[in-house]
């Protein structure tokens, strides 16, 4: 093998005798396989026209991109008379040397090593025609398509999930509010202390929904709690009774049927009144009514009273300080979002109020985009935000932090992306981006045995790559 680089003056001579048609060249192609570059041609010697007294030089060559050329062995085509002139003369013509009265294609196959600059390289063969005394009429140059080392790129391989449609859309608006209410009564005073506020707050989150014509409400949960001091059993009474007289100021107030509306209660909120106090690690004796108010072993009475007496002074703190916030009432309301069916609905929406929108209605208004346009993007990642439980839409989010460079961001959509043959897939994109090709290969063999097909197409691609590198 000889490599040489070749003059302007050299490449302007074969460039000007270059012909268009390549009829002598049957095939001629370059690949690599296992960092080796082959090259492959199918030669017809018939039809270089070597008359019967002349001589051809056919030499195969990888040509660089940068111009520099490789040639391999030469292989020889005499006419009849040459032949018989230079066994006359005693020559001895080259091994392997091909008449030109063969019918018979010449096969060539030749390899290197391959490297880096051989990418955009491509085959030639160049053909010397020398006439009688050997004088060189002409020169010409035979070349095939250039080979390109390929690439992986990620972003060129992500795949959007199509995600479920017609999923009903359930929504909530929940509150709290602390209602108060004369002591020992359960009748609700609207001006009493600071109920006008509160109920107001009420009244807020359940007009929020009711009044658009999008949405149905399915439900509304009202759960009363009174704070521990007194007997359990009045707290029992007073929790319930105040519980259902919010029910009933909201039934009237919008003529709600009564079997919307659920009423629930909880007599004393222990709950609460331990993530307070463990809240304030200041309070005094924190600690000794931490271990009273965790101590279900006790009955509530039992515990408040051993609070009462074991510490009076910070039992009286926490009458003044936590146990009025303990008196609340906590509200639910749950809805239904009708569906929107075409991309400008969706559109409209999404300016007006994108909460009420599912992954697929994201979707459809994205796929309505050209994927360049800056919005494509911007709707898909809306999906996952609006939507975070729909798997589909944090797959598709991460595909574009993927094809965004966004790695970081990729891994924790795909946290609640699911465990799904494309999940799996998009894993094994982001494992090659972070350069971890066995993790990556491990991902979409898993996905493939699922019958995803095209992680089979990407294990394809690293392995041709690792063999490459090799």
């Amino acid at each position: 093998m000889k490599r040489n680089i070749l003059s302007i003056a050299a490449m302007f001579l074969w460039a000007a005798s270059a012909v268009a048609n390549i009829e002598p060249v049957k095939e001629m192609n370059l690949d690599v396989n296992n960092a080796k570059m082959n090259l492959h041609m199918l030669v017809d010697p018939s039809e270089i026209n070597v008359k019967s007294t002349q001589s051809a030089i056919i030499t195969p060559m990888v040509i660089t991109a940068s111009g520099d050329t490789i040639a391999f062995q030469s292989n020889g085509i005499y006419g009849r008379r040459y032949i018989i002139h230079a066994e006359r003369l005693g020559l001895q013509l080259p091994a392997g040397f091909i008449s030109s009265d063969e019918r018979k294609n010449l096969t060539i196959d030749q390899r290197l090593d391959y490297t880096a600059e051989l990418n955009g390289a491509h085959p030639a063969l160049k053909v010397d025609l020398y006439g009688c005394a050997n004088c060189l009429k002409w020169t010409k140059l035979y070349e095939g398509t250039a080979w390109e080392a390929p690439t992986f790129n990620a972003s060129e391989e992500i795949i959007l999930e199509v995600p479920k449609a017609n999923v009903v859309k359930e929504r909530e608006a929940s509150g709290r509010a602390n209602v108060e209410f004369q002591v020992n009564r359960t009748v609700l005073l609207p001006d009493f202390r600071n109920n006008a506020k509160e109920l107001a707050e009420v009244a807020r989150t359940i007009e929020s929904v009711k009044g658009d014509p999008d949405i149905t409400i399915t439900g509304i949960y009202v759960k009363g709690f009174a704070s521990p001091e007194g007997s359990y059993a009045n707290n029992t009474r007073l929790a319930k009774g105040r519980t259902q007289a919010l029910c009933d100021w909201i039934e009237n107030r919008y003529s709600l049927p009564h079997d919307l509306i659920h009423p629930d209660s909880e007599p004393e909120d222990w709950d609460g009144l331990i993530a307070a106090l463990e809240a304030d690690p200041e309070f005094p004796e924190r600690d000794g009514l931490l271990n009273i108010a965790r101590d279900t072993s006790l009955s509530p009475d039992a515990r408040d009273n051993k609070m009462k007496t074991t510490y009076p002074q910070a039992y009286l703190r926490m009458l003044n300080e936590i146990y009025p916030s303990l008196r609340h009432t906590d509200y639910k309301v749950e809805y239904t979002i009708r569906s929107y069916s075409t991309a400008e609905e969706v559109m409209a929406v999404i300016e007006q109020d994108p909460s009420k929108l599912s992954a697929s209605e994201f979707f459809l208004a994205a796929q309505s985009l050209d994927p360049s346009d800056p919005r494509y993007q911007e709707i898909i990642m809306m999906a996952a935000k609006y939507d975070p439980k729909s798997e589909a839409a944090n797959l598709n989010a991460a595909s574009i932090a993927i094809k965004n460079g966004d790695l970081a961001a990729a891994d924790s959509y795909l946290a609640h992306a699911g465990k799904s043959p494309a999940a799996e897939y998009t894993r094994g994109l982001l494992a090659i981006e972070a350069e971890d090709i066995p993790a990556a290969e491990q991902h979409l063999r898993n996905a493939l045995d699922e019958g995803y097909s095209a992680a089979g197409t990407v294990l394809e691609k690293i392995s041709f790559l690792k063999k490459i590198k090799k």
